[in-house]
């Protein structure tokens, strides 16, 4: 897995842990993480790094034995893993009904819900663009600094 996707999820969870440490009513509810479907190759190594960053102890599986299977022997007695099959009635959207849905989305994003948008499109030569970074990388929280320190810039 990319080390990017792993950095963002350190410092998102190192957030969450943060908050936890500062609110107990926060720290006793726990957290509940809703993954994507993507379960196989990188979208698996995504996961299993999303359970060990995250440090959860119980993973919830729907419906997907071999899913079950594969978590349950990667993380042994540490992680609970629950096998929950699909409420009744539950019916898995096609690969290409997906693919579908998802290509409308995008269509109604540039060209609106009722088609009455127009993108343009403007091509450039690489000479006549100028690329910026506005800020830049991770930041220490305030209450990591020393007392009466504040963060640079």
């Amino acid at each position: 897995m990319k080390n990017v996707i792993k950095d963002k999820l350190e410092f998102f969870f190192s957030q969450i842990d943060s908050l936890m440490e500062n609110d107990t009513n926060v720290k006793s509810s726990g957290t509940i993480i809703n993954t994507c479907g993507w379960i196989t190759g990188k979208g698996y190594d995504i996961l299993c790094s999303t359970i060990e960053i995250s440090k959860s102890d119980v993973v919830v599986v729907l419906d997907n034995e071999r899913l079950y299977n594969d978590l349950s022997k990667k993380f042994g007695p540490k992680v609970e893993v629950v096998k929950l099959a699909k409420s009744g009635g539950v019916v898995s959207r096609q690969p290409d009904f997906r693919r579908r849905i998802r290509s409308d989305i995008i269509r109604q994003y540039f060209y609106g819900p009722k088609n009455d948008l127009s993108p343009g499109v403007i091509t450039l030569s690489w000479a006549a663009i100028a690329l910026y970074r506005v800020g830049g990388g991770y930041q220490a929280p305030a209450c990591a600094l020393p007392i009466g320190a504040s963060s640079v810039q």
